[in-house]
């Protein structure tokens, strides 16, 4: 749904020569903190990055997190109960892949956090979002991993995607997030956000808008999503 936005903005935007890039998260980061003319979409707040960035109002929706491993194990994983992050992390038999500059949610993160440069945390390049951590799971290579929004697309290509399971997260890190596009913190930058937020007012009310994001989830999970949409996007304050 990612590129549908940034299509939709860049239809609104006539007046500017467009062009888009795929980079790594991290240099795309290193490039708005450098002040080039670069704009991003689904990125998460953080007090670090508001210190670069400008943000837009709300305009992606993020799914719960997921534990991502084999179907054979399962079991090993507590066959389907919800997960305690801390309590997995603790057992270090067990190898956890995570991307580098992502943040799931804040709440999976400070947990991550608490573990970081220990041996059986592996920590990967941004770039190849959901691909790289199937490839490593179905080769042994790690036990688990987190779910991105790409991971179910990436397992489905690579013809994999009935090998693997989701098993979900206990409640404290399972909730819906909101993502923004972010531009660099000059005067360029404040521009393109007011533009931005202009176009947006206008198109996240209208039903077209939130069925860009009904791939994210199965039919039966729609309502919910719906829901969570209402209140975090259409019902936020900064959109009123």
């Amino acid at each position: 749904m990612g590129i549908d936005v940034i299509n939709l903005i860049k239809s609104k935007l006539p007046e500017y020569e467009h062009k888009i890039k795929e980079v790594p998260i991290s240099r795309v980061f290193r490039s708005l903190q450098d002040g080039y003319h670069y704009c991003v979409f689904g990125v998460l707040k953080t007090p670090e990055r508001e210190a670069y960035m400008y943000y837009s109002l709300p305009c992606r929706i993020t799914t719960p997190y997921f534990v991502v491993v084999r179907n054979e194990d399962v079991e090993k994983f507590g066959g389907g109960k919800k997960i305690s992050l801390r309590e997995l992390l603790e057992n270090k038999k067990l190898k956890l892949l995570i991307k580098k500059d992502v943040i799931y949610n804040k709440e999976i993160n400070s947990v991550i956090d608490g573990y970081s440069g220990q041996k059986h945390v592996y920590v990967l390049p941004s770039d190849e979002l959901g691909k790289k951590e199937v490839e490593m799971l179905i080769a042994k290579r790690i036990d688990y991993t987190i779910s991105v929004v790409s991971t179910a697309y990436e397992a489905k290509q690579m013809g994999v995607i009935d090998k693997i399971s989701f098993l979900p997260f206990e409640d404290t890190y399972n909730h819906y997030d909101v993502g923004y596009i972010a531009c660099p913190k000059n005067e360029w930058g404040w521009q393109m956000i007011d533009k931005i937020n202009k176009i947006l007012k206008e198109e996240i009310t209208k039903p077209q808008f939130f069925d860009l994001f009904k791939p994210l989830v199965t039919e039966n999970m729609i309502p919910e999503l719906r829901n969570q949409y209402e209140k975090l996007i259409m019902n936020s304050n900064s959109v009123k």
